[in-house]
């Protein structure tokens, strides 16, 4: 499972030069190679209108390693650009994560992890030069079943901090999260 991470990280800077089909084609390559019991999701969204255009790809793998362990990892990719006149900007940012969960019981999950979104790289025809900083985010959290599988609460407490070498050097944020997610 390690070495298909790392393919699809070295793969993601290449997304200028990644066609609609293959991605298509490398998602449906890695999921007939992984073992029947990985979960991977591709999704891919994109907006577009005059002067605007933002693109978003995530790839979400889920690995179970006995009934009482499994690891959910994710890699996403965002990029923007927007023409407005003489005004041009771009911003593209990536991220991921990686949080092993453990089952208490049968329908209470904890998880210890990480999530690290990069710099934001922004660009401006006006030669203004943004350096924003890097977050990185522990969170512990814990997935309460609801009525189907589909449909969980999650609980998590989350420690979110900023490293730049600007003025957001240092800077933490703790909170308590509280979601619903429900797939249909």
């Amino acid at each position: 499972m390690l070495k298909y991470l790392i393919i699809f990280l070295t793969l993601l800077p290449l997304h200028c030069l990644a066609s609609e089909r293959f991605w298509s084609t490398g998602v449906s390559w890695l999921k007939q190679s992984l073992p029947e019991d990985t979960k991977l999701e591709f999704s891919k969204e994109k907006i577009t209108f005059k002067g605007c255009r933002h693109r978003d790809y995530q790839l979400l793998l889920s690995q179970y390693f006995n009934d009482d362990f499994f690891v959910e990892a994710h890699i996403g990719y965002a990029s923007g650009k927007l023409n407005w006149g003489a005004y041009h900007q771009k911003v593209s940012v990536k991220a991921w994560s990686l949080v092993p969960y453990y089952q208490l019981s049968e329908r209470v999950n904890l998880g210890l992890g990480i999530v690290m979104q990069s710099a934001a790289e922004f660009k401006t025809s006006q030669g203004v030069d943004f350096q924003l900083p890097q977050n990185t985010t522990w969170l512990l959290s814990s997935r309460i079943q609801g009525s189907t599988k589909q449909h969980y609460l999650q609980v998590s407490i989350t420690r979110q901090q900023w490293q730049s070498a600007q003025a957001f050097a240092g800077r933490a944020d703790n909170k308590l999260n509280i979601g619903y997610q429900a797939s249909f």
